[in-house]
């Protein structure tokens, strides 16, 4: 599955949608689909991704937009793997979407950039105690790179895997938070302990002593 816009392009696929300042978007259907699924408006995102597109950035931008309003008992973070293409050049980012009530935040990075952003994440969700980052597919730079921004944002970090009704776990975890993820399944869990599972806590309980 791949998620692409096009600017000043005239494509077979997609929807189209003309900017503010009179540029012409397609949107693939993969695309307006996680866009709708999200809450937010296909003809917002065409224009963010122009303004982003004409930026010239080269690690990271962020965006607030207005969105429906999701009620998820997790604060969520959707990791979208992004191909923008005008008539010059076509570039491969990585695009987020996460929500704030009735406020959406999109954030567009390189890939290699990831783990700054993934830092960054983290860092701002330090006051929930549930958030999850989902991605269409289970990339691993983007678990690789979340596990290790873990161990930057936090101090006396254990981590490790454990299996437990047949599926494996990689954690990391501090006194208070930790990072799960379920090999192979495409979201990290970034919970309170207090959420943990009673049988998976007894798994990965350690000394902080």
């Amino acid at each position: 599955m791949r998620f692409e816009a096009s600017l000043d392009i005239l494509q077979p696929y997609g929807r189209r949608f003309l900017t503010k300042d009179g540029r012409l978007v397609t949107l693939s259907r993969e695309l307006v689909e996680q866009c709708e699924g999200s809450g937010i408006s296909p003809s917002m995102l065409s224009e963010v991704i122009s303004d982003f597109n004409e930026s010239g950035s080269r690690i990271s931008s962020s965006y607030l937009v207005s969105m429906k309003e999701k009620q998820n008992e997790c604060n969520v973070t959707k990791v979208i793997d992004l191909w923008i293409t005008d008539a010059v050049k076509s570039t491969h980012v990585i695009m987020t979407v996460t929500g704030l009530g009735s406020v959406g935040e999109l954030r567009f990075v390189y890939p290699e950039f990831f783990g700054e952003l993934a830092k960054t994440i983290l860092s701002n969700n330090v006051k929930y105690d549930c958030s999850s980052i989902v991605m269409t597919f289970p990339y691993m730079f983007v678990i690789f790179d979340t596990f290790n921004a873990f161990k930057k944002v936090y101090n006396n970090v254990i981590e490790g895997i454990v299996r437990m009704n047949g599926s494996s776990f990689m954690f990391s975890k501090t006194e208070a938070k930790s990072l799960i993820w379920e090999v192979d399944t495409p979201k990290v869990d970034y919970i309170s302990n207090e959420l943990i599972p009673n049988k998976m806590k007894s798994l990965i309980e350690g000394d902080y002593s």
